[in-house]
Protein backbone atom coordinates (compact mmCIF):
# COMPACT_ATOMS: atom_id res chain seq x y z
CA UNK A 1 0.00 0.00 0.00
CA UNK A 2 1.33 3.64 -0.98
CA UNK A 3 0.27 6.91 -1.13
CA UNK A 4 -1.98 7.34 -4.45
CA UNK A 5 -2.78 11.19 -3.54
CA UNK A 6 -2.36 13.65 -1.00
CA UNK A 7 -4.59 16.66 -0.84
CA UNK A 8 -4.03 19.25 2.25
CA UNK A 9 -5.13 22.74 2.78
CA UNK A 10 -4.69 25.29 5.51
CA UNK A 11 -1.91 22.54 7.88
CA UNK A 12 0.70 24.63 8.98
CA UNK A 13 2.43 26.36 6.53
CA UNK A 14 -0.21 25.21 3.51
CA UNK A 15 -2.33 26.94 1.52
CA UNK A 16 -4.03 24.15 -0.55
CA UNK A 17 -1.88 21.37 -2.00
CA UNK A 18 -2.65 18.23 -3.81
CA UNK A 19 -0.12 15.98 -4.99
CA UNK A 20 -0.27 12.52 -7.24
CA UNK A 21 3.15 11.00 -6.73
CA UNK A 22 4.58 9.29 -9.36
CA UNK A 23 7.09 6.69 -9.19
CA UNK A 24 8.94 5.33 -6.38
CA UNK A 25 11.02 8.54 -5.45
CA UNK A 26 8.80 11.33 -4.54
CA UNK A 27 11.32 14.47 -3.65
CA UNK A 28 9.84 17.56 -2.20
CA UNK A 29 11.94 20.81 -2.69
CA UNK A 30 12.00 24.49 -2.17
CA UNK A 31 13.71 27.20 -0.15
CA UNK A 32 13.27 26.82 3.54
CA UNK A 33 10.22 28.34 5.21
CA UNK A 34 8.36 27.42 2.07
CA UNK A 35 5.69 24.05 3.21
CA UNK A 36 8.28 21.32 2.43
CA UNK A 37 8.03 19.78 5.72
CA UNK A 38 4.60 20.79 6.27
CA UNK A 39 3.60 18.68 2.90
CA UNK A 40 5.58 15.51 4.82
CA UNK A 41 4.09 16.00 8.26
CA UNK A 42 0.70 16.44 6.64
CA UNK A 43 1.55 12.52 5.75
CA UNK A 44 2.43 11.78 9.29
CA UNK A 45 0.13 13.83 11.11
CA UNK A 46 -3.32 12.00 8.94
CA UNK A 47 -1.85 8.84 9.66
CA UNK A 48 -1.35 9.33 13.51
CA UNK A 49 -3.16 12.20 14.43
CA UNK A 50 -3.36 14.60 17.27
CA UNK A 51 -0.51 12.35 18.90
CA UNK A 52 1.89 13.95 16.80
CA UNK A 53 0.03 16.76 15.76
CA UNK A 54 2.17 20.24 16.09
CA UNK A 55 0.34 22.65 18.65
CA UNK A 56 -0.72 25.12 16.16
CA UNK A 57 -1.86 22.68 13.26
CA UNK A 58 -4.40 24.94 11.64
CA UNK A 59 -2.84 28.25 9.08
CA UNK A 60 -2.76 31.56 10.76
CA UNK A 61 -5.98 33.34 10.21
CA UNK A 62 -7.94 29.87 9.36
CA UNK A 63 -10.59 28.16 11.05
CA UNK A 64 -9.92 24.87 9.61
CA UNK A 65 -7.38 22.33 8.32
CA UNK A 66 -8.01 19.29 6.01
CA UNK A 67 -5.38 16.42 5.29
CA UNK A 68 -7.25 14.12 2.76
CA UNK A 69 -4.61 10.53 2.12
CA UNK A 70 -5.29 7.81 -0.43
CA UNK A 71 -3.38 4.89 -0.28
CA UNK A 72 -5.78 3.17 -2.49
CA UNK A 73 -7.17 0.58 -0.51
CA UNK A 74 -7.24 3.18 2.42
CA UNK A 75 -8.52 6.71 2.44
CA UNK A 76 -7.73 8.92 5.21
CA UNK A 77 -9.40 12.11 5.96
CA UNK A 78 -8.07 14.07 8.87
CA UNK A 79 -10.00 17.62 9.94
CA UNK A 80 -9.29 20.27 12.25
CA UNK A 81 -11.67 23.02 13.68
CA UNK A 82 -10.02 26.18 15.38
CA UNK A 83 -12.06 26.88 18.50
CA UNK A 84 -11.86 29.54 20.82
CA UNK A 85 -8.96 29.94 23.27
CA UNK A 86 -6.78 28.70 21.13
CA UNK A 87 -7.93 24.59 21.04
CA UNK A 88 -8.63 22.39 18.27
CA UNK A 89 -10.70 19.94 17.44
CA UNK A 90 -9.17 16.76 15.45
CA UNK A 91 -11.69 14.70 13.31
CA UNK A 92 -10.72 11.75 11.38
CA UNK A 93 -12.55 9.05 8.46
CA UNK A 94 -11.34 6.01 7.60
CA UNK A 95 -12.58 4.77 3.91
CA UNK A 96 -12.16 1.62 1.92
CA UNK A 97 -11.79 2.20 -1.15
CA UNK A 98 -15.06 1.35 -2.16
CA UNK A 99 -16.31 4.05 0.21
CA UNK A 100 -17.12 2.21 3.23
CA UNK A 101 -16.36 4.16 6.18
CA UNK A 102 -14.92 2.62 9.58
CA UNK A 103 -17.09 3.99 11.99
CA UNK A 104 -15.93 2.38 14.90
CA UNK A 105 -12.31 3.30 16.11
CA UNK A 106 -10.76 4.39 13.02
CA UNK A 107 -7.62 4.86 14.31
CA UNK A 108 -7.14 1.79 15.51
CA UNK A 109 -7.49 0.80 11.76
CA UNK A 110 -4.80 3.12 11.11
CA UNK A 111 -2.11 1.30 14.08
CA UNK A 112 -2.55 -1.46 12.84
CA UNK A 113 -1.76 -0.58 9.39
CA UNK A 114 1.85 1.58 10.43
CA UNK A 115 5.05 -0.18 10.96
CA UNK A 116 7.57 1.43 12.89
CA UNK A 117 6.49 5.15 12.69
CA UNK A 118 9.64 7.33 13.51
CA UNK A 119 12.16 5.64 11.31
CA UNK A 120 14.19 7.26 8.68
CA UNK A 121 17.53 5.68 7.11
CA UNK A 122 19.36 8.26 7.12
CA UNK A 123 19.40 10.12 10.18
CA UNK A 124 19.77 6.61 11.38
CA UNK A 125 23.35 6.37 9.75
CA UNK A 126 24.28 9.41 11.58
CA UNK A 127 22.77 8.34 15.22
CA UNK A 128 25.69 7.46 17.73
CA UNK A 129 26.16 3.56 17.75
CA UNK A 130 24.55 3.06 20.91
CA UNK A 131 21.36 5.79 20.36
CA UNK A 132 21.53 3.13 16.76
CA UNK A 133 20.98 0.34 18.92
CA UNK A 134 18.33 1.78 20.97
CA UNK A 135 16.31 2.42 18.06
CA UNK A 136 16.70 -0.97 16.74
CA UNK A 137 15.46 -2.28 20.32
CA UNK A 138 12.40 -0.61 20.04
CA UNK A 139 11.68 -2.21 16.36
CA UNK A 140 12.91 -5.45 17.55
CA UNK A 141 11.35 -7.50 20.73
CA UNK A 142 13.67 -9.16 23.02
CA UNK A 143 13.44 -11.80 25.46
CA UNK A 144 14.44 -9.78 28.45
CA UNK A 145 14.36 -6.17 29.81
CA UNK A 146 17.18 -4.58 29.37
CA UNK A 147 16.85 -1.68 31.23
CA UNK A 148 15.41 -4.11 34.60
CA UNK A 149 18.93 -6.15 33.59
CA UNK A 150 20.92 -2.70 33.65
CA UNK A 151 19.20 -1.13 37.14
CA UNK A 152 20.14 -5.09 38.43
CA UNK A 153 23.82 -4.51 36.87
CA UNK A 154 24.04 -0.73 38.48
CA UNK A 155 22.30 -2.28 41.85
CA UNK A 156 25.53 -4.83 41.79
CA UNK A 157 27.95 -2.91 40.85
CA UNK A 158 27.69 -0.10 43.75
CA UNK A 159 26.91 -3.09 46.30
CA UNK A 160 30.42 -4.91 44.72
CA UNK A 161 32.38 -1.72 44.73
CA UNK A 162 31.20 -1.33 48.58
CA UNK A 163 31.74 -4.85 49.50
CA UNK A 164 35.01 -4.43 48.53
CA UNK A 165 36.06 -1.54 49.65
CA UNK A 166 35.49 -3.16 52.82
CA UNK A 167 37.47 -5.96 51.68
CA UNK A 168 40.38 -3.70 51.07
CA UNK A 169 39.90 -2.69 54.72
CA UNK A 170 40.04 -5.69 56.48
CA UNK A 171 42.90 -6.84 54.38
CA UNK A 172 45.04 -4.26 55.60
CA UNK A 173 43.63 -5.08 59.46
CA UNK A 174 44.99 -8.49 58.43
CA UNK A 175 48.03 -7.35 57.29
CA UNK A 176 48.56 -5.13 60.37
CA UNK A 177 48.78 -8.03 62.51
CA UNK A 178 51.63 -10.56 62.06
CA UNK A 179 51.19 -14.18 62.07
CA UNK A 180 52.51 -15.94 65.03
CA UNK A 181 53.30 -19.45 66.60
CA UNK A 182 51.30 -19.53 70.18
CA UNK A 183 50.53 -22.32 71.96
CA UNK A 184 47.45 -24.12 72.58
CA UNK A 185 47.14 -23.38 76.18
CA UNK A 186 47.19 -19.64 77.16
CA UNK A 187 49.44 -19.32 80.76
CA UNK A 188 47.46 -18.61 83.90
CA UNK A 189 48.15 -14.98 84.16
CA UNK A 190 46.41 -14.87 87.69
CA UNK A 191 48.46 -17.96 89.40
CA UNK A 192 51.35 -16.02 88.32
CA UNK A 193 50.30 -13.08 89.82
CA UNK A 194 48.47 -14.59 92.61
CA UNK A 195 52.23 -16.52 92.82
CA UNK A 196 54.05 -13.16 92.99
CA UNK A 197 52.29 -11.67 95.12
CA UNK A 198 52.27 -14.48 97.54
CA UNK A 199 56.65 -14.13 97.05
CA UNK A 200 56.61 -10.67 97.65
CA UNK A 201 54.51 -11.06 101.33
CA UNK A 202 57.25 -13.94 102.05
CA UNK A 203 60.34 -12.05 101.18
CA UNK A 204 58.57 -8.75 103.15
CA UNK A 205 58.30 -11.22 106.20
CA UNK A 206 61.70 -12.58 105.69
CA UNK A 207 63.30 -9.15 105.86
CA UNK A 208 61.64 -7.80 108.82
CA UNK A 209 62.44 -10.57 110.57
CA UNK A 210 66.32 -10.03 109.41
CA UNK A 211 65.64 -6.47 110.12
CA UNK A 212 64.45 -7.37 114.06
CA UNK A 213 67.78 -9.80 114.46
CA UNK A 214 70.10 -7.19 113.16
CA UNK A 215 68.53 -4.85 115.66
CA UNK A 216 68.27 -7.59 118.57
CA UNK A 217 72.36 -8.20 117.87
CA UNK A 218 73.04 -4.64 118.00
CA UNK A 219 71.26 -4.56 120.88
CA UNK A 220 73.42 -7.08 122.14
CA UNK A 221 76.59 -5.81 121.52
CA UNK A 222 75.31 -2.29 122.83
CA UNK A 223 75.03 -4.10 126.38
CA UNK A 224 77.98 -5.39 125.86
CA UNK A 225 79.50 -2.11 125.59
CA UNK A 226 77.71 -0.46 128.14
CA UNK A 227 78.54 -3.44 130.50
CA UNK A 228 82.01 -2.56 129.36
CA UNK A 229 81.31 1.31 130.45
CA UNK A 230 79.98 0.35 133.78
CA UNK A 231 82.91 -1.35 134.98
CA UNK A 232 85.07 1.45 133.88
CA UNK A 233 82.96 3.31 135.54
CA UNK A 234 82.96 1.10 138.62
CA UNK A 235 86.89 1.40 138.35
CA UNK A 236 86.51 5.22 138.22
CA UNK A 237 83.71 5.27 140.71
CA UNK A 238 84.14 3.19 143.19
CA UNK A 239 81.56 4.50 145.76
CA UNK A 240 78.95 3.27 142.68
CA UNK A 241 80.76 -0.35 142.35
CA UNK A 242 78.08 -2.26 143.79
CA UNK A 243 75.38 -0.50 141.86
CA UNK A 244 77.65 -0.68 139.06
CA UNK A 245 78.61 -4.13 139.39
CA UNK A 246 74.83 -4.96 139.77
CA UNK A 247 74.51 -3.13 136.66
CA UNK A 248 77.05 -4.57 134.90
CA UNK A 249 75.67 -8.08 136.21
CA UNK A 250 72.65 -7.67 134.89
CA UNK A 251 73.43 -6.17 131.82
CA UNK A 252 75.64 -9.27 131.07
CA UNK A 253 72.69 -11.54 132.00
CA UNK A 254 70.92 -9.63 129.45
CA UNK A 255 73.46 -10.19 126.74
CA UNK A 256 73.56 -13.68 127.45
CA UNK A 257 69.82 -13.99 127.14
CA UNK A 258 70.05 -12.16 124.12
CA UNK A 259 72.53 -14.36 122.68
CA UNK A 260 71.26 -17.46 124.11
CA UNK A 261 67.80 -16.75 122.04
CA UNK A 262 69.95 -16.00 118.95
CA UNK A 263 71.37 -18.66 118.98
CA UNK A 264 68.70 -20.78 119.71
CA UNK A 265 67.07 -19.38 116.66
CA UNK A 266 66.13 -21.11 113.47
CA UNK A 267 68.12 -20.11 110.35
CA UNK A 268 66.73 -17.37 108.22
CA UNK A 269 64.96 -18.96 104.85
CA UNK A 270 66.55 -18.23 101.47
CA UNK A 271 64.84 -14.69 100.40
CA UNK A 272 62.47 -16.49 97.07
CA UNK A 273 63.53 -15.32 93.88
CA UNK A 274 60.96 -12.81 92.21
CA UNK A 275 63.28 -11.84 89.55
CA UNK A 276 62.35 -15.19 88.10
CA UNK A 277 58.56 -14.67 88.49
CA UNK A 278 58.70 -11.40 86.82
CA UNK A 279 60.58 -13.15 83.95
CA UNK A 280 57.88 -15.96 83.75
CA UNK A 281 54.94 -12.98 84.45
CA UNK A 282 56.52 -10.75 81.23
CA UNK A 283 56.30 -13.71 79.11
CA UNK A 284 53.07 -14.94 79.91
CA UNK A 285 51.78 -11.55 79.26
CA UNK A 286 53.34 -11.57 75.69
CA UNK A 287 52.17 -14.63 74.88
CA UNK A 288 48.50 -13.77 75.83
CA UNK A 289 48.92 -10.72 73.56
CA UNK A 290 49.97 -13.03 70.97
CA UNK A 291 47.21 -15.03 71.57
CA UNK A 292 44.45 -12.21 71.76
CA UNK A 293 46.13 -10.93 68.11
CA UNK A 294 45.59 -13.98 66.57
CA UNK A 295 42.25 -14.29 67.87
CA UNK A 296 41.26 -10.94 66.32
CA UNK A 297 43.16 -11.97 62.90
CA UNK A 298 41.22 -15.10 62.90
CA UNK A 299 38.14 -13.11 63.02
CA UNK A 300 38.93 -10.54 60.76
CA UNK A 301 40.61 -13.55 57.65
CA UNK A 302 36.75 -14.99 58.50
CA UNK A 303 34.99 -11.78 58.00
CA UNK A 304 37.77 -11.01 54.88
CA UNK A 305 36.97 -14.16 53.55
CA UNK A 306 32.62 -13.56 53.87
CA UNK A 307 33.04 -9.78 52.02
CA UNK A 308 35.34 -11.69 49.36
CA UNK A 309 32.40 -14.58 48.78
CA UNK A 310 30.03 -11.91 48.94
CA UNK A 311 31.73 -9.67 46.16
CA UNK A 312 32.29 -12.51 44.10
CA UNK A 313 27.89 -13.37 44.17
CA UNK A 314 27.65 -9.81 42.45
CA UNK A 315 30.21 -10.36 39.98
CA UNK A 316 28.89 -13.51 39.24
CA UNK A 317 25.29 -12.29 39.19
CA UNK A 318 26.07 -9.46 36.73
CA UNK A 319 27.86 -12.36 34.51
CA UNK A 320 25.04 -14.14 34.57
CA UNK A 321 23.24 -11.31 33.57
CA UNK A 322 25.85 -10.51 30.56
CA UNK A 323 25.17 -14.14 29.16
CA UNK A 324 21.59 -14.00 29.02
CA UNK A 325 21.87 -10.55 27.99
CA UNK A 326 24.04 -11.93 25.07
CA UNK A 327 22.07 -14.93 24.42
CA UNK A 328 18.42 -12.40 24.16
CA UNK A 329 20.47 -9.80 21.98
CA UNK A 330 21.80 -12.99 19.74
CA UNK A 331 18.99 -14.13 19.65
CA UNK A 332 17.05 -11.15 18.64
CA UNK A 333 15.02 -11.75 14.94
CA UNK A 334 16.86 -8.75 13.07
CA UNK A 335 15.06 -7.04 10.19
CA UNK A 336 18.17 -7.67 7.89
CA UNK A 337 20.24 -10.33 7.74
CA UNK A 338 24.01 -9.77 8.92
CA UNK A 339 22.74 -7.21 11.08
CA UNK A 340 23.42 -8.18 14.96
CA UNK A 341 23.52 -6.84 18.50
CA UNK A 342 26.86 -6.64 20.58
CA UNK A 343 28.01 -5.18 23.70
CA UNK A 344 30.61 -2.38 23.64
CA UNK A 345 33.38 -2.13 26.50
CA UNK A 346 30.34 0.44 28.86
CA UNK A 347 28.56 -3.02 28.58
CA UNK A 348 25.65 -0.72 25.67
CA UNK A 349 24.37 -2.45 23.19
CA UNK A 350 25.34 -1.42 19.91
CA UNK A 351 24.62 -2.99 16.02
CA UNK A 352 27.11 -4.72 14.22
CA UNK A 353 26.98 -5.72 10.29
CA UNK A 354 28.28 -8.88 9.15
CA UNK A 355 30.65 -9.07 12.08
CA UNK A 356 32.13 -5.57 11.69
CA UNK A 357 30.66 -2.68 14.09
CA UNK A 358 27.90 -0.67 12.47
CA UNK A 359 29.91 2.77 11.91
CA UNK A 360 31.58 4.92 9.61
CA UNK A 361 34.98 3.79 10.60
CA UNK A 362 34.13 -0.05 10.11
CA UNK A 363 31.73 0.20 6.73
CA UNK A 364 31.15 2.61 4.90
CA UNK A 365 28.24 5.42 4.50
CA UNK A 366 26.68 3.96 1.30
CA UNK A 367 26.56 0.22 2.85
CA UNK A 368 25.22 1.88 6.17
CA UNK A 369 22.48 4.04 4.27
CA UNK A 370 21.74 0.54 2.55
CA UNK A 371 20.96 -1.70 5.54
CA UNK A 372 19.35 1.41 7.40
CA UNK A 373 16.64 1.35 4.12
CA UNK A 374 16.03 -1.91 4.34
CA UNK A 375 15.54 -1.88 8.43
CA UNK A 376 12.98 0.62 7.87
CA UNK A 377 11.19 -1.30 4.59
CA UNK A 378 11.25 -4.51 6.78
CA UNK A 379 9.64 -2.64 9.70
CA UNK A 380 7.04 -0.87 7.30
CA UNK A 381 5.62 -4.16 5.31
CA UNK A 382 2.43 -2.92 4.90
CA UNK A 383 2.17 0.81 3.95
CA UNK A 384 5.25 1.10 2.27
CA UNK A 385 6.51 4.33 2.41
CA UNK A 386 9.44 6.14 3.90
CA UNK A 387 10.76 9.95 4.75
CA UNK A 388 14.01 10.95 4.65
CA UNK A 389 13.93 14.50 5.89
CA UNK A 390 17.54 15.58 5.10
CA UNK A 391 18.21 14.49 1.84
CA UNK A 392 20.04 17.38 0.77
CA UNK A 393 23.17 15.75 2.13
CA UNK A 394 22.85 12.28 -0.10
CA UNK A 395 25.34 12.55 -3.10
CA UNK A 396 24.30 11.04 -6.41
CA UNK A 397 25.48 7.42 -5.88
CA UNK A 398 23.27 7.07 -2.44
CA UNK A 399 20.24 9.11 -4.30
CA UNK A 400 20.32 6.51 -7.13
CA UNK A 401 20.72 3.59 -4.56
CA UNK A 402 17.68 4.90 -2.86
CA UNK A 403 15.99 4.64 -6.02
CA UNK A 404 16.88 1.19 -6.75
CA UNK A 405 15.96 0.18 -3.60
CA UNK A 406 12.42 1.76 -3.82
CA UNK A 407 11.87 0.48 -6.74
CA UNK A 408 13.33 -2.78 -6.21
CA UNK A 409 11.20 -3.22 -3.03
CA UNK A 410 8.50 -1.03 -4.55
CA UNK A 411 8.08 1.07 -1.84
CA UNK A 412 8.07 4.77 -2.03
CA UNK A 413 10.34 7.10 -0.89
CA UNK A 414 9.11 10.83 -0.13
CA UNK A 415 12.62 12.86 0.07
CA UNK A 416 12.65 16.53 1.77
CA UNK A 417 15.53 18.33 -0.25
CA UNK A 418 16.63 21.95 -0.04
CA UNK A 419 16.38 24.32 -3.16
CA UNK A 420 14.58 22.99 -6.66
CA UNK A 421 17.35 21.88 -8.97
CA UNK A 422 16.60 18.26 -10.54
CA UNK A 423 13.63 18.10 -8.19
CA UNK A 424 9.96 16.95 -8.80
CA UNK A 425 7.98 18.93 -6.71
CA UNK A 426 8.59 22.08 -5.72
CA UNK A 427 7.22 24.30 -2.42
CA UNK A 428 6.57 27.84 -2.59
CA UNK A 429 5.19 30.13 -0.52
CA UNK A 430 2.45 26.74 0.76
CA UNK A 431 1.42 25.47 -2.36
CA UNK A 432 3.41 23.80 -5.24
CA UNK A 433 5.41 26.02 -7.37
CA UNK A 434 3.34 25.83 -10.80
CA UNK A 435 0.38 24.05 -10.35
CA UNK A 436 -2.76 25.84 -10.78
CA UNK A 437 -4.35 26.23 -6.98
CA UNK A 438 -6.78 23.20 -6.23
CA UNK A 439 -10.22 23.66 -5.43
CA UNK A 440 -10.64 23.14 -1.89
CA UNK A 441 -12.35 19.76 -0.64
CA UNK A 442 -15.73 20.82 0.35
CA UNK A 443 -16.83 16.89 1.53
CA UNK A 444 -14.53 16.97 4.34
CA UNK A 445 -16.94 18.53 6.56
CA UNK A 446 -17.72 17.57 9.62
CA UNK A 447 -21.39 15.67 10.25
CA UNK A 448 -23.19 14.01 13.06
CA UNK A 449 -21.84 10.68 13.48
CA UNK A 450 -18.20 11.69 12.46
CA UNK A 451 -15.77 10.41 15.72
CA UNK A 452 -13.95 12.83 17.75
CA UNK A 453 -10.70 11.67 19.31
CA UNK A 454 -10.40 14.28 21.72
CA UNK A 455 -12.58 17.11 20.61
CA UNK A 456 -10.91 20.14 22.86
CA UNK A 457 -6.92 19.46 22.13
CA UNK A 458 -4.78 22.28 23.68
CA UNK A 459 -1.52 23.60 21.74
CA UNK A 460 0.45 22.33 24.01
CA UNK A 461 3.18 19.35 24.57
CA UNK A 462 0.39 18.03 26.90
CA UNK A 463 -1.53 17.27 23.89
CA UNK A 464 0.75 15.18 22.53
CA UNK A 465 2.29 13.49 25.47
CA UNK A 466 5.27 11.17 24.66
CA UNK A 467 5.33 12.07 21.02
CA UNK A 468 5.49 15.74 20.13
CA UNK A 469 6.50 16.44 16.44
CA UNK A 470 7.94 14.21 14.45
CA UNK A 471 11.86 14.52 14.21
CA UNK A 472 13.29 15.26 11.15
CA UNK A 473 13.92 11.84 9.64
CA UNK A 474 10.69 9.99 10.67
CA UNK A 475 9.67 7.04 8.84
CA UNK A 476 5.97 7.22 7.86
Amino acid sequence: MRIVKLHAENFKRLGVVEITPEGNVVTIGGNNGEGKSSVLDAIFVALKGRAVAPPKPIRKGEEKAVIKLDMGELVVTRTFHQKEGETFTDNLKVESAEGLRYATKPQDVLNALLGEVGFDPFEFVNLKPNAQAARLLEMVPLSIDLDEFKAADSSDYANRRDTNRDVERLRAQVAGIPEEEVPADAPDRAALTEALGNAADTNAGIERERVQRDNARREAEAEKARAADARERAEAARREAAQYDEAAKAHDQRSVDLTEALEKMPALAEPVDTVALREQLTKAEATLAAIERQGRRKALVAELTAAEEKAQGYTTAMANRAAERNKALAEAEMPVPGLAFALNEKGEPVLTYEGLPFDKDQISTAIQLRVSTAIGMAANPRLRVLRISDGSLLDSNSMKMLTEMAEAEDFQLWIEVVGDGGVGIVMENGTVRGDPEPEPDTTTNVSPGDEFEGSDVAPTSKARKGKGKPAEGSLL
